[in-house]
C-alpha cells in the first residue's frame, strides 16, 4: 500500500505545499459549544485527558503546551511566547524558538 501523498490523485506528487494548497478541513463540531461538547462527552462516556482538569483545555506536543491561566483564551497555553501558531502537524514548518528540541511529537 502506498502513502497518501503517493496516491496519483494529490497533484505535485503530493508535496505538503500541493496537499495544502488543495486540501479542504471539515470541522464537524465547529457550532458546538463547549457544553454541547461537555454534554456529548456526558452522555457518551467519552474518555476525557486527565490534563484538562489541571488547566490544560488545549493539549498539544509537552514543549509546546502549557497550562492556561484564569482568565486567558482557552488555547493561551499553545505555543505561549512564540510566533508560531501549529506545531507542524498542518503545514511545514521550521524551528523558531528554543523550545522545540529533537524529542518534539
Amino acid at each position: 500500500m502506498k502513502p497518501a501523498a503517493d496516491h496519483p490523485a494529490f497533484p505535485s506528487g503530493g508535496t505538503p505545499q500541493a496537499i495544502l494548497a488543495w486540501a479542504v478541513k471539515i470541522s464537524p463540531l465547529l457550532d458546538w459549544s463547549r457544553d454541547d461538547v461537555a454534554r456529548y462527552v456526558e452522555t457518551h462516556a467519552v474518555p476525557i485527558n486527565a490534563l484538562h482538569a489541571q488547566g490544560y483545555p488545549s493539549i498539544g506536543c509537552r514543549p509546546c503546551t502549557t497550562a492556561v491561566r484564569p482568565g486567558e483564551d482557552l488555547r493561551s497555553g499553545r505555543w505561549r511566547g512564540a510566533l508560531e501558531t501549529e506545531c507542524g502537524i498542518h503545514a511545514p514548518s521550521q524551528p523558531s524558538d528554543s523550545r522545540r528540541t529533537d524529542d518534539h511529537a
